[in-house]
């Protein structure tokens, strides 16, 4: 710029010597054609027009220099502008050199300076251009003089481009083609026309406009979320204009209304879902668009719409405004719910309150409720007739009020476990009546909550039981004389049957001589003493029986596990197959036995060894000739098990119920013929039970029995172990 001004300072005296010189020719020249003499006064002109002229050579070039410094000044400004915008922005001539480079575009390129790239080949520096083709772009807007614009998606290493739709990878690669993130750039190519016409250079901006397409894209996304939100919402949505002209609605409102969307759009609300040609009057009518419109605030109705099959629904609507930018109500959009349910449910909670209500009142059982606190809140018509007093008398007073005070603090420990999670079923208790009298209840008590869970009272429900309970007493008395008869008859038993086994004695003794000395008797005689030995030893047996029915009552009530032994099952069980084998033989019954190796019990060895010489007898005694008996023992669910079954007459269904009753016998032919007391079964349940054990029965007539007893094992120690 010091050399341009130096030049400009040369010229202006290279002038002023040129004029000086032209006008002393031009007076030779005058001189010596004209005549004239060069004299003073042509020497003054000559100064007085060289001092003019040099005047104003100097205003005309101060007018030069200034004009000029002022173009420098704005061109000095309009690179730093172009040096400070976000944008990128470089300059090439017609052969792709670069002839300008911005401060934004070091950003752009990876850090390349102005004066590294500066008359260098565009493509050259940025070889990638030609990738993306927009080599192609440059060419076109040279021949056609046409601006270009696109933008260009950046993306980080190793990802695929996207050249299909002109989204490809960076401008300005090495920079952009390492980021993290991809980056949108809004490429243009500007033409400028030289004098001539031609397109003398291009200028490039590079604008990174992320943030813009991101926000785009967010936009769209959260469009897009909305509208599927909206779609696939369980409720219906719609958007009424002010002249109650619906303009959008969702896919459910078309569903509840039966009808397309096409047939939705356009109509008013009031034709549309309550086929009305008016308009509500709000708030008489109960239109929330209205209420909107009107009020300025969110409203909520519940109406009756009428579908395209004639069906209604409770819909209940929530309205609220959609404004515009400056704040007015231009919309409002609808949320419609299908609540037919909740009130078709509504009202039957509603019938069955009452129809509870009714119960309550109806029932004889008394119903009150207390809050946390005790204080009665409600008292049933049931507890105005159990207790004598009138609701209105009673409720806002404690519940305390209506028990004995020796029965107060047992309710409060009854209130304190409820609130712990124990409950209150079938509890005995006391009230005490207006008149003063006291009345036996049976009492269940539980919590009230609310929806939250919380507790916030309690509902008693009692049962008078005064005439139970003196019933029962009657029946305890009863009882306990029944109780003293049954001693005394087992008393008489044992009694009577040593008061008989001492003439008896005497006569099979008796008999017994004469079966000693049969020489001298008939034959009829030996068959009446034969007779009566039979008979005799009948009612021996018969006796013996009876004896040991009340020793065994006696003795069953006696039993303690502190008194009993262990012993082997197993050895026991050989003991009594050894005892019957001999009725076995006579009877032709074979015993087939399946014993695993048993658990040592505990308990009295005799009283067991009766059980299985009772089953084991009557497994042979009403079995078939030639029948067979299967004993089984075995260790199941942590109990011995034992099963007696045979393939004998077998025993009724009716039979089954009561076989385990003393005195009772199975009426057949061969139970007759048999005889007993049938006192054998009862007597063995009462033994397995005092054990521990239990004892059934299997059985179908003509099919055979099974009688089976469980025992609890003895562990080490000498203690019963249960399964």
């Amino acid at each position: 710029m010091e050399a341009v001004e130096r030049n400009l300072d040369r010229l202006k005296w290279f002038f002023i010597i040129a004029l000086g010189f032209i006008s002393i020719a031009y007076e030779i020249v005058e001189e010596i054609v004209f005549g004239k003499r060069f004299g003073i006064h042509t020497v003054s002109e000559l100064l007085f027009y060289g001092t003019i002229t040099f005047l104003l050579l100097q205003w005309t070039f101060s007018r030069i220099k200034s004009q000029r410094a002022a173009l420098l000044e704005l061109k000095r400004l309009s690179e730093d502008i172009v040096n400070n915008m976000d944008m990128a922005i470089h300059v090439v001539d017609r052969r792709m050199r670069i002839i300008g480079w911005n401060r934004a575009m070091v950003k752009y390129s990876g850090g390349l300076k102005s004066e590294a790239t500066l008359g260098e080949n565009l493509y050259a520096v940025f070889p990638y251009l030609r990738e993306i083709g927009l080599d192609k772009a440059y060419e076109k807007v040279f021949a056609t003089g046409e601006p270009f614009s696109s933008v260009y998606r950046t993306v980080p290493m190793g990802e695929r481009r996207d050249t299909d739709t002109a989204l490809a990878s960076a401008l300005v690669v090495p920079s952009i083609r390492a980021a993290v993130k991809t980056r949108y750039v809004d490429t243009r190519l500007a033409p400028v026309v030289g004098t001539d016409g031609r397109v003398e250079k291009i200028i490039t901006v590079l604008y990174d406009i992320t943030k813009e397409r991101e926000m785009e894209l967010e936009i769209g996304a959260t469009k897009e979320y909305l509208e599927s939100l909206i779609n696939s919402m369980n409720e219906g949505l719609a958007v009424i204009n002010r002249d109650y002209v619906v303009t959008d609605v969702n896919p459910v409102i078309c569903r509840m209304l039966g009808l397309p969307r096409e047939e939705i759009i356009g109509r008013r609300c009031h034709e549309i879902f309550h086929a009305s040609p008016e308009i509500c009057r709000w708030p008489e009518v109960p239109c929330s668009v209205k209420g909107v419109f009107e009020d300025g605030r969110p409203a909520t109705a519940l109406h009756i719409h009428a579908g395209k099959d004639g069906k209604s629904a409770y819909i209940e609507v929530n309205a609220s405004p959609l404004r515009d930018k400056e704040g007015r109500i231009v919309q409002a959009i609808q949320i419609y719910r299908d609540v037919t349910e909740r009130v078709e449910l509504q009202n039957k909670v509603s019938e069955t309150r009452d129809f509870l209500n009714n119960v309550i009142e109806s029932s004889p059982d008394s119903i009150i409720t207390a809050d946390l606190e005790g204080k009665i809140t409600s008292f049933s018509r049931g507890a105005e007739g159990i207790l004598g007093y009138r609701a209105e008398e009673v409720i806002g007073r404690s519940v305390e009020d209506l028990y004995p005070p020796e029965v107060v603090e047992e309710r409060r420990v009854w209130i304190a476990g409820l609130l712990e999670g124990k409950g209150i079923r079938n509890q005995r208790a006391r009230w005490a009546g207006k008149d003063g009298r006291e009345r036996d209840i049976n009492l269940s008590i539980s919590l009230l909550r609310d929806k939250e869970g919380l507790a916030i009272g309690t509902v008693g429900i009692a049962k008078d039981i005064t005439k139970e309970v003196q019933a029962e007493e009657r029946l305890r008395e009863a009882y306990e004389q029944l109780k003293e008869l049954d001693a005394m008859k087992d008393e008489f038993l044992a009694t009577v049957s040593h008061e008989l086994c001492t003439p008896l004695t005497a006569i099979l003794g008796s008999i017994e001589l004469f079966n000693d000395d049969t020489k001298n008797l008939t034959q009829e005689q030996k068959e009446f003493i034969s007779i009566l030995g039979t008979e005799s030893r009948r009612l021996n047996d018969l006796i013996g029986n009876l004896l040991d029915v009340a020793r065994s009552e006696d003795k069953m009530s006696k039993l303690k596990e502190q008194t009993f032994l262990d012993f082997s099952l197993n050895d026991l069980i050989e003991e009594v197959l050894l005892e019957v084998r001999p009725l076995a033989e006579r009877q032709r019954v074979v015993v087939e036995r399946a014993l695993e190796p048993l658990p040592r019990v505990l308990g009295e060895r005799e009283e067991l060894k009766r059980v299985l010489t009772n089953l084991l007898g009557n497994a042979i005694k009403f079995n078939n000739p030639g029948g067979k008996i299967f004993l089984e023992g075995m260790c199941r669910n942590g109990s011995i098990e034992v099963s007696v079954r045979d393939t004998g007459i077998g025993i009724g269904k009716e039979d089954l119920k009561r076989i385990f009753t003393k005195f009772y016998r199975v009426d057949t032919g061969t139970t007759r013929r048999h005889g007993g007391t049938g006192l054998g079964l009862a007597i063995s349940k009462k033994i397995i039970q005092a054990h521990g054990g239990d004892i059934w029965v299997e059985s179908e007539p003509g099919k055979g029995s099974k009688f089976t007893f469980v025992l609890p094992v003895t562990r080490e120690g000498g203690k019963r172990v249960h399964g």
